[in-house]
């Protein structure tokens, strides 16, 4: 409990600009420990949920992981910002795709976009497999001719997009799909929400994310699908963690980045931050 205190008294720190641009492959640091000690992850592999009530932290969380696609020149970024808010403007220099709002219009991109990539695994796993690799590399991704760039899909309130009427089953199965068998060909989901109970997103999707994260929320089905069934009896209970005001925002459990589930402090990434790393980058 003292590290706990400990961890919650620290400001939510940002994001350390990498020296390279190679954040897909090789990692950033996403939080530090109870210890202080830094807590890295990586897009490639790891397609992530984030969970977090209003205020926790989940809009500062999900730009540190849009900034580490878009500071890898490979990356094709997409971004979904399911509610009219700015929180990721600043890429639009750098994204393939930019779209705000949750209207059945922007939930019928999010569905062909996701179609689109889940049809395209089996041809990148052929590609990789005449190449002799069993999963994608730096050089591959970097050899045009290939047609392997890696995707990062990133939804924020990923739940209105599930919750469509006309295109919600198909975002999810689409979704699901991505999730279970995309991993090794370099297509990675973030998913972040407000909400996360019951059918707000769809179990076969959360069941398949390699990482969960459980900023604040508001009770244990949330826990459990952010860090996998159980882990609220576990003790890892993340509606206990503080409001913002009471010093949480960024705290969070954090599960499939080390072998157990871990309570941390997360790295955020401001508008200008977010902008000032866009505007370095060569968007020629």
């Amino acid at each position: 409990r003292v590290l706990d205190i400990a961890l919650e008294d620290r400001d939510m720190g940002h994001m350390p600009v990498p020296d390279v641009a190679s954040t897909f492959f090789d990692g950033f640091t996403i939080a530090v420990d109870r210890f202080g000690d830094p807590v890295h992850t990586r897009l490639f592999e790891h397609s992530t949920l984030i969970l977090g009530a209003s205020g926790s932290g989940k809009s500062w969380v999900s730009r540190t992981y849009a900034a580490a696609g878009a500071l890898d020149p490979l990356v094709d970024m997409h971004v979904f910002a399911m509610k009219q808010t700015a929180d990721f403007d600043p890429l639009e220099p750098v994204a393939l795709t930019l779209r705000t709002g949750g209207s059945t219009s922007d939930a019928r991109a999010l569905r062909s976009l996701l179609e689109d990539l889940s049809a395209d695994i089996d041809r990148r796993g052929a590609v990789l497999r005449e190449h002799g690799a069993e999963k994608l590399t730096p050089a591959l991704a970097a050899n045009p001719a290939l047609d392997l760039r890696p995707a990062v899909v990133l939804v924020d309130e990923c739940h209105v997009g599930f919750q469509d009427e006309e295109h919600g089953a198909a975002i999810g199965k689409a979704a699901a799909d991505i999730a279970k068998r995309a991993r090794y060909v370099g297509i990675v989901l973030i998913l972040a929400s407000q909400e996360g109970n019951g059918t707000d997103i769809p179990r076969p999707v959360t069941a398949n994310m390699t990482v969960g994260l459980a900023l604040r929320v508001l009770n244990y089905g949330q826990v459990d699908n952010a860090l996998g069934t159980g882990a609220y009896k576990m003790g890892a209970d993340a509606t206990k963690i503080p409001t913002k005001e009471e010093g949480g925002a960024g705290v969070a459990y954090i599960r499939g980045v080390r072998p157990t589930i871990e309570k941390v402090k997360t790295y955020g990434t401001n508008l200008q931050d977010l902008a000032i790393m866009v505007g370095g980058l060569d968007v020629a």
